[in-house]
Order: structure tokens, then C-alpha cells, then sequence
């Protein structure tokens, strides 16, 4: 008896949870209007930088997106929206991201692994992004070097989304930083060189 109670709970249970979750998933809150998407009246667009896209649902839209909360974002200045094909993410038009301090630095997109050694992000900004050395280079040759090249991405304290900041490349002779936030290419020095070299990323 107590056995086809504990089955019987548990069929309950399901059915309830099922109910719920398609009560959830069947509630449209969004809708794409040209290229801003507006989700319980915020307007967003499309954005770009690296995030960690979390399991929680927000909204949905009558064409078949479901929207994602970006993890440690629970005030959804950013969300992703997902398809069966593709997925995106957008930031709020109004939200203004705050770069004041420089918490990591990413240098891996497969792994989005960052670095959060104080020192050698304060040798990164010193040496590359704010170096005014800069060195005349054209686009069809830095479009070529940056292939191959290493994407550097900037996480600011507060934010969940990291930006791209700039590539570290190699001309066949020397190392360059393309800086992205200037469109500038400067000579990296020997003394950053030497930091890198126990990096592990």
C-alpha cells in the first residue's frame, strides 16, 4: 500500500511539474521589432562578448525563442536568446557598462578561462592599453595577422559580460597588440613578453 502511495505521489508530482513548466514555457513576454527586441518592455540589441549562459528562462516569443538569463545577471542587462538553430545575445539599448576596474582578463574563447593576478593585468594595461608607441600597419596585413592571432577579452568588475579588447599577434618577426578599443597596433616589449611567459591560460 505504501509502495502505490509513494508511485502514485510520484506520478502526481510529475504531472503538476509538467503543467507548470509549459504554463511557463507557453507564457510570451518578447518580440523581435526590426533589430530591437523588447521583453517585458526593456528594449534590447544584439551584442557580442563572452558569457556563461545559465538554465533560467525569462521569456519567450511567439516565434519560437526562448530567453536565457546570462549567469550572475539576475537583472537581466543582458539575455540570450536561443533557437533551435542559433542563439544570440542582446544588452539592454540603456544600459551603460561600468569599466572603472578591470577585474580579469580572458585569453582562451574555447575555454574562457581568465587571469585575475592584479599585477599582471596592471603590467597589461600599463604596457598595451594605454602604450601610445603606435606603429603604422595596414588593414589587409593586420586582418591576415590576426587570424592566427590570440583574442584578448576584458571582464570589468560587476559585469557578466566579458568585451573584446584587442588580439595579440606575431608578424614572423616580432609580437604586435591590436588595440580594438583605439584601432591602434603597438610593438610589445620585451619586459610583457616576460610576463606572459609563465601565464597559463
Amino acid at each position: 500500500m505504501k509502495r502505490e502511495f509513494k508511485v502514485l505521489s510520484t506520478v502526481l508530482y510529475m504531472m503538476l511539474l509538467c503543467i507548470f513548466l509549459g504554463a511557463c514555457g507557453n507564457s510570451e513576454n518578447a518580440y523581435f521589432k526590426g533589430q530591437y527586441l523588447y521583453m517585458d518592455g526593456t528594449e534590447y540589441i544584439e551584442a557580442t562578448g563572452l558569457y556563461k549562459e545559465s538554465n533560467t528562462i525569462v521569456g519567450k516569443t511567439s516565434d519560437d525563442y526562448t530567453i536565457y538569463e546570462v549567469d550572475g545577471d539576475s537583472e537581466h542587462n543582458y539575455i540570450v536568446i536561443r533557437s533551435f538553430f542559433d542563439q544570440n545575445l542582446y544588452v539592454r539599448k540603456d544600459y551603460v557598462k561600468d569599466k572603472t576596474v578591470i577585474e580579469a582578463l580572458c585569453f582562451n574563447q574555447s575555454t574562457s578561462k581568465f587571469v585575475y593576478d592584479e599585477s599582471f593585468i596592471d603590467s597589461f594595461i600599463k604596457e598595451l592599453l594605454e602604450d601610445e608607441s603606435i606603429l603604422e600597419i595596414d588593414n589587409n596585413t593586420l586582418m591576415s595577422y590576426r587570424t592566427s592571432g590570440i583574442d584578448v577579452y576584458i571582464k570589468y568588475a560587476n559585469d557578466s559580460v566579458s568585451e573584446y579588447c584587442g588580439s595579440i599577434i606575431y608578424d614572423g618577426s616580432k609580437y604586435l597588440y591590436f588595440n580594438a578599443q583605439n584601432s591602434t597596433t603597438i610593438l610589445v616589449s620585451e619586459e610583457e613578453k616576460k610576463c606572459w611567459k609563465n601565464l597559463k591560460y
